[in-house]
């Protein structure tokens, strides 16, 4: 990476750290259940005299400490002040949102974060253009001031045989998965074929067994009528309904008779 980039990526890093917007006329913040805690806690320190232990480090570490081992039934009533202070902090937004201020920090921070993009676009930009110019200025470099068939010479040809070997091993590792992909989908695609017509020759084969017993059904029972209804392969399920709501509220019914009689000498196979 040239000298330009490295000064650029330090640049980068300190500028880094997450842009707020903040606006000023918002309504403040709701604060989490655990910061109530927190200053409930100074607050009691302060009152008690104990100002040395607000200024030790560990304080924030040993008030982490005391919330994780708090009870529930006590961590409740900040729980509920958090609550609270969130629904007057959602109640006063929305009625701020309606206010010119609102709109005018709206188009304020929009402006700012598109000027933000393009600042952000123009370095990424800057960098790769710098990189991308040195990297051929050291090429040129390498290509045109090593004389021919020096030590230099010769390590640089064997740097870029080096090279090429490892692009050609990575072009071949590539076609080869190429080709396995090509085999896998070829025999996902045989296999599909194989369960669609699998299953267009199920289907086919219930289709045929169902008119076969619909026409047996039908001839058997011709007639032999429940509630005044006689079978047709256009009515036969509605007719098979009403004979199954007959066995079980009238088994002893003179057409369910009828019907064992007229089924006991059909062959179903």
């Amino acid at each position: 990476m040239s000298e330009t980039a490295h000064k650029l990526s330090a640049k980068n890093k300190r500028q880094k750290k997450r842009i707020v917007y903040v606006d000023e006329n918002a309504p403040k913040r709701p604060r989490t259940a655990y910061v109530h805690f927190v200053n409930a806690r100074r607050k009691e320190l302060a009152e008690s005299g104990s100002h040395e232990a607000l200024r030790q480090r560990s304080f924030l570490a040993d008030i982490g400490k005391q919330w994780k081992v708090l009870p529930d039934d006590q961590k409740k009533f900040y729980v509920d002040k958090s609550a609270k202070e969130h629904a007057e902090y959602e109640k006063a937004m929305e009625e701020y949102k309606k206010t010119e201020a609102y709109n005018q920090f709206k188009v304020k921070k929009e402006g700012l974060m598109k000027q933000r993009m393009l600042e952000l676009k123009k370095r990424k930009s800057d960098v790769k253009s710098d990189d991308d110019e040195e990297e051929d200025k050291n090429e040129a470099v390498v290509a045109g001031d090593i004389p021919i068939f020096s030590k230099e010479f010769l390590a640089y040809n064997k740097n870029q045989e080096s090279k090429c070997k490892k692009l050609r091993k990575m072009v071949s590792a590539l076609q080869e998965e190429k080709d396995l992909l090509k085999a896998d989908i070829a025999k996902l695609s045989e296999r599909m074929k194989l369960v669609h017509g699998h299953q267009s020759g199920t289907l086919h084969w219930s289709t045929k067994i169902k008119q076969r017993w619909t026409k047996l059904l039908v001839d058997a029972l011709a007639y032999v009528s429940v509630d005044g209804e006689y079978p047709t392969s256009q009515n036969i399920d509605t007719y098979m309904k009403k004979l199954k709501q007959l066995v079980t509220e009238n088994p002893s019914s003179k057409d369910l008779i009828a019907v064992r009689m007229a089924l006991s000498e059909v062959n179903f196979i």
